[in-house]
Protein backbone atom coordinates (compact mmCIF):
# COMPACT_ATOMS: atom_id res chain seq x y z
CA UNK A 1 0.00 0.00 0.00
CA UNK A 2 2.85 2.36 0.93
CA UNK A 3 4.59 1.65 -2.38
CA UNK A 4 1.40 2.45 -4.30
CA UNK A 5 0.98 5.70 -2.40
CA UNK A 6 4.58 6.72 -3.08
CA UNK A 7 4.23 5.84 -6.77
CA UNK A 8 1.01 7.86 -6.97
CA UNK A 9 2.69 10.88 -5.40
CA UNK A 10 5.68 10.59 -7.75
CA UNK A 11 3.37 10.27 -10.73
CA UNK A 12 1.42 13.32 -9.60
CA UNK A 13 4.62 15.31 -9.17
CA UNK A 14 5.80 14.31 -12.65
CA UNK A 15 2.47 15.27 -14.14
CA UNK A 16 2.57 18.65 -12.39
CA UNK A 17 6.12 19.20 -13.59
CA UNK A 18 5.12 18.38 -17.17
CA UNK A 19 2.15 20.73 -16.95
CA UNK A 20 4.35 23.53 -15.65
CA UNK A 21 6.79 22.89 -18.47
CA UNK A 22 4.03 23.07 -21.04
CA UNK A 23 2.70 26.29 -19.52
CA UNK A 24 6.19 27.76 -19.49
CA UNK A 25 6.59 26.84 -23.14
CA UNK A 26 3.39 28.70 -23.95
CA UNK A 27 4.60 31.92 -22.35
CA UNK A 28 5.57 34.41 -25.05
CA UNK A 29 8.39 36.77 -24.18
CA UNK A 30 7.52 40.30 -25.36
CA UNK A 31 9.97 42.06 -27.70
CA UNK A 32 9.99 45.73 -28.71
CA UNK A 33 10.05 46.84 -32.33
CA UNK A 34 13.68 48.03 -32.13
CA UNK A 35 15.01 44.70 -30.86
CA UNK A 36 12.78 42.80 -33.28
CA UNK A 37 14.13 44.80 -36.22
CA UNK A 38 17.69 44.29 -34.99
CA UNK A 39 17.30 40.51 -34.91
CA UNK A 40 15.23 39.96 -38.06
CA UNK A 41 15.77 39.82 -41.82
CA UNK A 42 13.53 41.71 -44.22
CA UNK A 43 13.10 42.03 -47.97
CA UNK A 44 15.68 44.84 -47.93
CA UNK A 45 18.12 42.79 -45.85
CA UNK A 46 19.25 43.19 -42.25
CA UNK A 47 20.02 46.09 -39.95
CA UNK A 48 23.30 46.81 -38.21
CA UNK A 49 23.90 48.83 -35.06
CA UNK A 50 24.90 52.49 -35.27
CA UNK A 51 24.95 55.61 -33.11
CA UNK A 52 23.16 58.91 -33.19
CA UNK A 53 25.42 61.78 -32.19
CA UNK A 54 23.46 64.88 -31.25
CA UNK A 55 24.30 68.50 -31.84
CA UNK A 56 25.70 69.09 -28.37
CA UNK A 57 28.09 66.17 -28.41
CA UNK A 58 29.29 66.95 -31.92
CA UNK A 59 30.05 70.53 -30.93
CA UNK A 60 31.54 69.88 -27.50
CA UNK A 61 33.68 66.88 -28.37
CA UNK A 62 34.21 67.26 -32.11
CA UNK A 63 32.98 63.76 -32.83
CA UNK A 64 32.06 62.39 -36.22
CA UNK A 65 30.09 59.20 -36.83
CA UNK A 66 33.35 57.28 -37.15
CA UNK A 67 34.99 58.78 -34.04
CA UNK A 68 34.42 58.09 -30.36
CA UNK A 69 35.13 59.83 -27.09
CA UNK A 70 35.44 58.75 -23.50
CA UNK A 71 33.80 61.97 -22.34
CA UNK A 72 30.31 61.42 -21.00
CA UNK A 73 27.72 64.13 -20.61
CA UNK A 74 24.11 62.97 -20.09
CA UNK A 75 22.78 65.83 -22.20
CA UNK A 76 24.97 64.85 -25.16
CA UNK A 77 25.04 61.10 -24.66
CA UNK A 78 24.73 58.95 -27.76
CA UNK A 79 21.95 56.45 -28.25
CA UNK A 80 21.70 53.35 -30.43
CA UNK A 81 20.11 53.43 -33.86
CA UNK A 82 19.69 50.85 -36.61
CA UNK A 83 21.23 51.28 -40.05
CA UNK A 84 20.39 49.26 -43.13
CA UNK A 85 23.39 47.20 -44.14
CA UNK A 86 22.69 48.28 -47.71
CA UNK A 87 20.64 51.48 -47.74
CA UNK A 88 19.32 51.79 -51.28
CA UNK A 89 16.66 54.30 -50.21
CA UNK A 90 18.95 57.17 -49.23
CA UNK A 91 19.76 58.40 -52.74
CA UNK A 92 16.14 58.64 -53.90
CA UNK A 93 15.16 60.37 -50.65
CA UNK A 94 17.88 63.00 -51.01
CA UNK A 95 17.01 63.48 -54.69
CA UNK A 96 13.42 64.28 -53.68
CA UNK A 97 14.65 66.65 -50.96
CA UNK A 98 16.92 68.36 -53.49
CA UNK A 99 13.98 68.82 -55.85
CA UNK A 100 12.03 70.53 -53.08
CA UNK A 101 15.05 72.66 -52.16
CA UNK A 102 15.54 73.81 -55.77
CA UNK A 103 11.84 74.64 -56.01
CA UNK A 104 11.49 76.63 -52.78
CA UNK A 105 14.91 77.99 -51.80
CA UNK A 106 14.45 81.26 -53.70
CA UNK A 107 11.13 81.83 -51.92
CA UNK A 108 12.73 81.73 -48.48
CA UNK A 109 15.74 83.94 -49.19
CA UNK A 110 14.17 86.74 -47.15
CA UNK A 111 15.27 84.96 -43.96
CA UNK A 112 18.80 86.22 -44.63
CA UNK A 113 19.77 89.38 -42.83
CA UNK A 114 20.82 92.31 -45.02
CA UNK A 115 24.42 92.08 -43.82
CA UNK A 116 24.66 88.47 -44.87
CA UNK A 117 23.12 88.61 -48.33
CA UNK A 118 26.41 89.51 -49.98
CA UNK A 119 28.13 86.46 -48.52
CA UNK A 120 25.45 83.79 -48.33
CA UNK A 121 22.60 84.92 -50.54
CA UNK A 122 23.36 83.36 -53.90
CA UNK A 123 25.34 80.28 -52.97
CA UNK A 124 23.05 79.27 -50.13
CA UNK A 125 20.20 78.95 -52.65
CA UNK A 126 22.29 76.68 -54.88
CA UNK A 127 23.26 74.01 -52.37
CA UNK A 128 23.86 70.40 -53.29
CA UNK A 129 22.30 68.89 -50.18
CA UNK A 130 24.03 65.52 -50.43
CA UNK A 131 27.33 67.25 -49.67
CA UNK A 132 26.07 68.03 -46.18
CA UNK A 133 25.20 64.44 -45.27
CA UNK A 134 28.16 62.96 -43.46
CA UNK A 135 26.49 59.57 -43.20
CA UNK A 136 24.75 58.40 -46.34
CA UNK A 137 22.20 56.30 -44.47
CA UNK A 138 19.00 56.78 -42.54
CA UNK A 139 19.08 56.09 -38.79
CA UNK A 140 16.12 54.01 -37.56
CA UNK A 141 14.68 54.17 -34.05
CA UNK A 142 11.51 52.82 -32.50
CA UNK A 143 9.59 52.26 -29.31
CA UNK A 144 6.54 53.10 -27.27
CA UNK A 145 5.30 56.70 -27.29
CA UNK A 146 3.75 58.65 -24.42
CA UNK A 147 0.09 59.01 -25.37
CA UNK A 148 -2.90 56.81 -24.83
CA UNK A 149 -6.00 56.18 -26.89
CA UNK A 150 -6.84 59.89 -27.00
CA UNK A 151 -4.06 60.18 -29.61
CA UNK A 152 -6.10 58.00 -31.96
CA UNK A 153 -9.02 60.39 -31.73
CA UNK A 154 -6.71 63.37 -32.21
CA UNK A 155 -5.11 61.81 -35.29
CA UNK A 156 -8.52 61.01 -36.79
CA UNK A 157 -9.47 64.67 -36.46
CA UNK A 158 -6.20 66.02 -37.92
CA UNK A 159 -6.26 66.83 -41.62
CA UNK A 160 -3.48 65.94 -44.05
CA UNK A 161 -0.85 68.67 -43.99
CA UNK A 162 -1.83 69.87 -40.52
CA UNK A 163 0.29 69.77 -37.37
CA UNK A 164 -0.15 66.92 -34.91
CA UNK A 165 0.49 66.87 -31.14
CA UNK A 166 1.31 70.53 -30.55
CA UNK A 167 2.60 70.78 -34.13
CA UNK A 168 5.59 68.53 -33.40
CA UNK A 169 4.82 66.58 -36.59
CA UNK A 170 3.05 67.23 -39.87
CA UNK A 171 0.57 64.54 -40.92
CA UNK A 172 1.38 63.39 -44.45
CA UNK A 173 -0.99 60.44 -44.69
CA UNK A 174 -3.26 58.42 -42.39
CA UNK A 175 -5.07 55.11 -42.60
CA UNK A 176 -7.62 53.08 -40.68
CA UNK A 177 -6.51 49.46 -40.29
CA UNK A 178 -9.16 47.69 -38.26
CA UNK A 179 -8.65 48.73 -34.64
CA UNK A 180 -5.55 50.74 -35.53
CA UNK A 181 -5.13 54.34 -36.69
CA UNK A 182 -1.87 54.79 -38.58
CA UNK A 183 -0.26 58.17 -39.17
CA UNK A 184 2.64 58.96 -41.49
CA UNK A 185 4.50 61.93 -40.03
CA UNK A 186 7.24 64.39 -40.91
CA UNK A 187 9.27 66.94 -38.98
CA UNK A 188 12.52 68.88 -39.25
CA UNK A 189 14.57 70.42 -36.45
CA UNK A 190 17.24 73.09 -37.00
CA UNK A 191 19.84 73.53 -34.26
CA UNK A 192 23.01 75.57 -34.03
CA UNK A 193 25.96 76.25 -31.74
CA UNK A 194 27.96 79.46 -32.07
CA UNK A 195 30.15 81.57 -29.88
CA UNK A 196 29.07 85.17 -29.43
CA UNK A 197 31.89 86.66 -31.51
CA UNK A 198 31.56 84.36 -34.55
CA UNK A 199 35.32 83.79 -34.38
CA UNK A 200 36.56 82.12 -37.58
CA UNK A 201 39.08 80.15 -35.53
CA UNK A 202 36.45 78.46 -33.35
CA UNK A 203 34.33 75.73 -34.89
CA UNK A 204 30.73 76.67 -35.59
CA UNK A 205 28.06 74.10 -36.16
CA UNK A 206 24.53 73.85 -37.58
CA UNK A 207 22.50 70.67 -37.74
CA UNK A 208 19.24 69.79 -39.51
CA UNK A 209 17.41 66.64 -38.47
CA UNK A 210 14.82 65.38 -40.96
CA UNK A 211 12.50 62.75 -39.50
CA UNK A 212 10.00 60.47 -41.22
CA UNK A 213 7.93 58.41 -38.78
CA UNK A 214 4.96 56.08 -38.52
CA UNK A 215 2.67 56.29 -35.46
CA UNK A 216 0.22 53.49 -34.66
CA UNK A 217 -2.62 53.92 -32.17
CA UNK A 218 -5.00 51.15 -31.11
CA UNK A 219 -8.40 52.79 -30.71
CA UNK A 220 -9.98 50.56 -28.08
CA UNK A 221 -6.95 50.46 -25.77
CA UNK A 222 -3.96 52.60 -24.83
CA UNK A 223 -1.65 50.77 -27.24
CA UNK A 224 0.80 53.11 -28.92
CA UNK A 225 3.99 52.61 -30.92
CA UNK A 226 6.23 54.64 -33.20
CA UNK A 227 9.09 53.99 -35.60
CA UNK A 228 11.17 56.69 -37.23
CA UNK A 229 14.12 57.26 -39.52
CA UNK A 230 16.34 60.32 -39.18
CA UNK A 231 18.55 61.98 -41.80
CA UNK A 232 21.05 64.61 -40.66
CA UNK A 233 22.48 67.56 -42.59
CA UNK A 234 25.60 69.04 -41.02
CA UNK A 235 27.05 72.51 -41.65
CA UNK A 236 30.45 73.46 -40.22
CA UNK A 237 33.31 75.87 -40.98
CA UNK A 238 35.14 73.05 -42.74
CA UNK A 239 32.31 71.80 -44.92
CA UNK A 240 31.29 75.24 -46.17
CA UNK A 241 34.82 76.42 -46.86
CA UNK A 242 35.57 73.24 -48.83
CA UNK A 243 32.23 72.72 -50.58
CA UNK A 244 31.39 76.34 -51.37
CA UNK A 245 34.95 77.64 -51.59
CA UNK A 246 34.26 80.52 -49.20
CA UNK A 247 37.55 82.23 -48.41
CA UNK A 248 36.19 85.12 -46.34
CA UNK A 249 36.63 83.46 -42.93
CA UNK A 250 35.44 86.56 -41.12
CA UNK A 251 31.93 86.00 -42.43
CA UNK A 252 32.01 82.22 -42.81
CA UNK A 253 30.66 81.55 -39.33
CA UNK A 254 27.73 83.88 -39.97
CA UNK A 255 27.02 82.15 -43.29
CA UNK A 256 26.76 78.70 -41.69
CA UNK A 257 23.43 79.41 -40.05
CA UNK A 258 22.09 81.14 -43.18
CA UNK A 259 22.95 78.13 -45.31
CA UNK A 260 21.31 75.76 -42.87
CA UNK A 261 18.28 78.04 -42.40
CA UNK A 262 17.54 78.23 -46.11
CA UNK A 263 17.79 74.44 -46.47
CA UNK A 264 15.55 73.94 -43.46
CA UNK A 265 12.93 76.46 -44.59
CA UNK A 266 12.90 75.19 -48.18
CA UNK A 267 12.31 71.59 -47.08
CA UNK A 268 9.63 72.73 -44.64
CA UNK A 269 7.86 74.66 -47.42
CA UNK A 270 7.28 71.48 -49.45
CA UNK A 271 3.69 70.21 -49.64
CA UNK A 272 2.51 67.15 -47.72
CA UNK A 273 2.54 65.17 -50.97
CA UNK A 274 6.12 66.24 -51.70
CA UNK A 275 7.23 65.37 -48.17
CA UNK A 276 5.59 61.97 -48.38
CA UNK A 277 7.39 61.37 -51.69
CA UNK A 278 10.69 62.23 -49.98
CA UNK A 279 10.20 59.54 -47.35
CA UNK A 280 8.20 56.98 -49.31
CA UNK A 281 10.98 54.39 -49.48
CA UNK A 282 11.66 54.64 -45.76
CA UNK A 283 7.94 54.58 -44.97
CA UNK A 284 7.62 51.32 -46.91
CA UNK A 285 10.59 49.82 -45.05
CA UNK A 286 9.12 50.82 -41.67
CA UNK A 287 5.72 49.40 -42.68
CA UNK A 288 7.36 46.05 -43.40
CA UNK A 289 9.13 46.03 -40.03
CA UNK A 290 6.06 47.05 -38.02
CA UNK A 291 3.72 44.62 -39.80
CA UNK A 292 6.14 41.74 -39.19
CA UNK A 293 6.52 42.79 -35.55
CA UNK A 294 2.79 42.99 -34.80
CA UNK A 295 2.16 39.70 -36.63
CA UNK A 296 4.80 38.04 -34.45
CA UNK A 297 3.43 36.75 -31.12
CA UNK A 298 6.30 38.44 -29.27
CA UNK A 299 5.58 41.81 -30.86
CA UNK A 300 1.85 41.60 -30.22
CA UNK A 301 2.56 40.61 -26.60
CA UNK A 302 4.80 43.65 -26.18
CA UNK A 303 2.27 45.97 -27.81
CA UNK A 304 -0.49 44.72 -25.50
CA UNK A 305 1.68 44.62 -22.38
CA UNK A 306 2.62 48.27 -22.65
CA UNK A 307 -0.79 49.65 -23.51
CA UNK A 308 -1.45 52.49 -21.16
CA UNK A 309 2.23 52.98 -20.39
CA UNK A 310 2.89 56.67 -19.80
CA UNK A 311 6.68 56.76 -19.82
CA UNK A 312 8.94 58.49 -22.36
Amino acid sequence: MMKKTIMSVITLILLCTMCMGLIACDIVKPIDVFQFAKESTFSFGKFEMGESIGLGRRYEYGESYEASSSAVDPINEKYDVLLMQDDNIFQSTIAAMQTAFDKYSADVSNILTDSNREYAGLKSKEQNLINHFERKKGAFDGGISIWGKSAAESLEQTEIGEGFHNNLWTVLKKEQRGDYVVGYMFRTILSERYNSTYSPTEKQFAHIEVEFSIHIYKKDTEGVTKMSVDLELIYTNETLSVIENISDLEHLSICIYDYASIAHQAIEKATAEEKYAMGQGYFEAMEEVIDAWINDDRGLAYFNEYQGWKGV
